[in-house]
């Protein structure tokens, strides 16, 4: 039922002034609706189980419309390897969905090997920067 709430086409109203009807929303959720997060997170759960059971030295973490992975490696090879497969896997996951990739996604630290990961990560279709570090300001 929450699914059909999610789909039905929608009016925006201000005051008095009622607009068209919105019958073409995409992939939209309600804003404020409390179901929103439990809807993203059923939609994804096979995505983040598949990352973290192919992935398992790299840590995957969902927030409700979020995800960050860390990982850890030995040397700057390892860190490459690692770095490259779990993020194209994550893209082909997110194709999978349909769902789009924010173009404000990092990787933190800037260093010599994470500018060649993000260099092949562009290469491969995905935008990617390289920060020193990050500091999500929200929107409040």
């Amino acid at each position: 039922m929450t699914l059909i709430v999610h789909q039905a086409p929608r009016r925006l109203k201000l005051g008095k002034a009622i607009g068209r009807i919105i019958a073409n929303l995409g992939r939209s959720i309600i804003a404020g609706c409390k179901r929103s997060c439990s809807l993203a997170r059923a939609y994804t759960t096979r995505f983040i189980t598949a990352l973290h059971d192919t992935h398992k030295q790299a840590m995957t973490f969902q927030h409700v419309d979020d995800v960050s992975n860390l990982i850890t490696a030995n040397n700057e090879c390892e860190a490459y390897t690692k770095t490259t497969q779990l993020a194209l896997h994550f893209k082909h996951l997110t194709n999978e969905l349909k769902l789009d990739i924010s173009d404000k996604s990092a990787i933190i630290p800037q260093s010599h090997t994470t500018t060649a990961i993000a260099n092949t990560l562009k290469a491969n279709g995905l935008q990617i920067s390289v920060l020193k570090c990050g500091k999500d300001l929200g929107i409040d």
